[in-house]
């Protein structure tokens, strides 16, 4: 009962349309049961006067017009009803997803989550509204000519519903293991989406491999797995539905066999029987709507259960491990002094870090430097918060200050972060640049504007945005595929740079441009560099050289800190021979 009371409070704020259309669906019911009246008297008055017949036919027309009107206004009312309720679920998951911790992504897969804000927000949605206002029309229905049913022939009444409940309570027997199908079956289509996402977006990886034939056997699958199960749940649907239809059938047959005999006897007259065929039809129909609604409703559950699993999943409240605390201090004014004390730290089981110590000057460029997998992108990471340092496996300061005791959201905003591979979304190149604005900046367009211009020419990126016959308005394409790798990486860094940031981050950001793009770059730190606190996070030789200080991180350990010089200088040192190279 707790999850159809949760399922259902996520259309809550849709109470008055959904009543007013489960209302329109109740008189559509009592007007149903009016018409069949009206037939049943035009049987018995058929053979009377061509005037009660031209009035019998005249108001079985004005029903017929009234039922058309209320169909109009029940799918008006139903369909907004849930096309609002699809927003507010798909905007509401949607903003609890963002605000999960960074372990919650390494778990799911984004494909899963998209299948989730997709399909399972339009069934959801379409349970809770429409389907209910349905369901519930159709149990009124049910009462209501079951009602005219008793009225009108008891021992017809009883004939009928002896032989129709049994099989009915039978079919819904099969229901019971359609929620546990759906489940499993919106599983497998999560996995299936997940192969197709990840080889789609690295299509060019799988062609450069020549691996399409074995990518789409491994998609078919995948396909196959959904399609076993779906097998198993469309059998059980076959079966509930199948059995509805015989129920009714049987039900009909019945009712027209002790109808039959209790007309010869002149019990009833044969106005009387057609109108009780016609409600006995109604209730079989309605009944199967019910058994319909009950398998949505079955549906609805699991998908209800996939969407809470995100709602209702607060980070830090619970029970739900968060992997950043609830700084809330900012500071008035950074420097740009950063020290990691004795950090440790590891993804789930595995230790990537191990008592680093390195203390990072304000206004300087200082690199960390190491081969791949070293650990060194997670300093990275734990400096902008996307993990906290645990209790206990020491800490990580700004200013003398522990950054968990600082907000978040501040801290990132005093840094400009440039990754690897750095995300461009589908849009212009100015709103890409403008991303890295603080939400909810005021500026009038002619300073925003010439911050704009400013950022991407410390970038090094003004020059080639103004060749394009577009210029800042040209679009990048999805994940920026538009642009060239360096162009991508110079987008980026103007991004970074366009708030201003008393932090600069580069996280490899070189490491896959051409030696062109990469002096592009060089070039654009020199400038940026002055007055800030410049990290560069490189395994290349080139992109360190213009560091004031270089900290080698080796297997997760602070091996060796120093001046490029001084590091050199040191016979058999660990930075002398990963520059040097193997075997020197």
């Amino acid at each position: 009962m707790r999850k159809l009371e949760t399922m259902y409070e996520l259309a809550a704020s849709e109470n008055l349309n959904l009543c007013v259309g489960t209302g329109i669906v109740m008189m559509t019911s009592l007007v149903s049961l009016g018409l069949q009246h009206r037939f049943g008297q035009l049987i018995d008055t058929i053979s009377s006067k061509s005037e009660v017949l031209v009035q019998s036919c005249t108001v079985i027309l004005c029903f017929f017009a009234f039922l058309s009107a209320l169909a109009f206004f029940k799918y008006y009312f139903l369909e907004t009803a849930a096309d609002r309720v699809r927003n507010r679920i798909r905007v509401r998951f949607f903003s609890c997803m963002l605000i999960q911790p960074m372990t919650f992504f390494d778990h799911y897969g984004s494909a899963g989550l998209i299948n989730r804000l997709s399909d399972d927000a339009n069934l959801l949605a379409d349970t809770t509204t429409k389907q209910l206002a349905q369901g519930l029309g159709e149990i009124f229905t049910v009462i209501v000519f079951t009602y005219q049913m008793i009225t009108l022939s008891r021992s017809l009444s009883i004939v009928a519903f002896c032989i129709f409940i049994p099989l009915a309570g039978l079919t819904l027997l099969l229901g019971l293991g359609l929620r546990y199908l759906r489940a499993e079956v919106q599983s497998r289509i999560a996995n299936s989406m997940q192969v197709a996402h990840e080889r789609i977006s690295a299509v060019s990886t799988v062609r450069a491999f020549c691996k399409e034939s074995e990518e789409i056997s491994h998609f078919s699958t995948e396909c196959d797995k959904v399609l076993a199960i779906s097998w198993k749940s469309t059998l059980v649907h076959a079966f509930f539905h199948s059995a509805m239809d015989l129920s009714n059938g049987v039900m009909i047959v019945g009712v027209m066999y002790w109808g039959g005999r209790l007309l010869y006897q002149s019990h009833i007259s044969p106005g009387t029987l057609i109108t009780f065929l016609l409600y006995a039809r109604v209730v079989g129909k309605a009944m199967k709507g019910v058994s319909f609604f009950y398998t949505s409703l079955v549906k609805g559950m699991s998908a209800s259960e996939r969407i809470q699993e995100v709602i209702e999943t607060l980070p830090g409240k619970g029970g739900q491990e968060t992997d950043v605390g609830e700084g809330t201090r900012t500071l008035d004014t950074v420097e740009g002094n950063i020290r990691f004390h004795s950090v440790s730290f590891a993804y789930a089981d595995n230790p990537v870090l191990s008592e680093i110590n390195l203390d990072i000057p304000a206004g300087g460029i200082f690199a960390v430097f190491g081969a791949s997998g070293a650990g060194k992108t997670t300093l990275a990471r734990l400096l902008l918060r996307l993990y906290d340092v645990k209790d206990g496996e020491g800490t990580i300061k700004l200013d003398g200050v522990n950054i968990r005791s600082l907000e978040p959201e501040w801290l990132r905003r005093q840094i400009g972060y440039v990754s690897q591979d750095p995300v461009l979304f589908s849009g212009s190149i100015r709103t890409n640049i403008l991303y890295g604005m603080a939400s909810g900046t005021n500026i009038p367009a002619d300073q925003l504007d010439s911050l704009l211009y400013k950022a991407a020419k410390d970038a090094n990126a003004l020059e080639f945005i103004l060749r394009l016959p577009d210029k800042f308005e040209t679009l990048v394409g999805e994940r920026g595929e538009l642009l060239s790798g360096g162009q991508r990486q110079r987008i980026a860094i103007a991004r970074a740079l366009i708030k201003n940031p008393k932090i600069l981050l580069f996280d490899e950001a070189t490491s896959a441009c051409d030696l062109e793009n990469e002096r592009l770059i060089q070039e654009a730190l020199d400038g940026i560099g002055k007055n800030r606190t410049v990290i560069i996070i490189a395994h290349r030789m080139s992109s360190i050289k213009i560091a004031a200080k270089i900290a080698v991180i080796e297997d997760g350990k602070s091996a060796e800190v120093g001046s490029y010089q001084n590091l050199m200088a040191i016979p058999f040192g660990k930075f002398k021979r990963l520059v040097d190279g193997p075997g020197t």
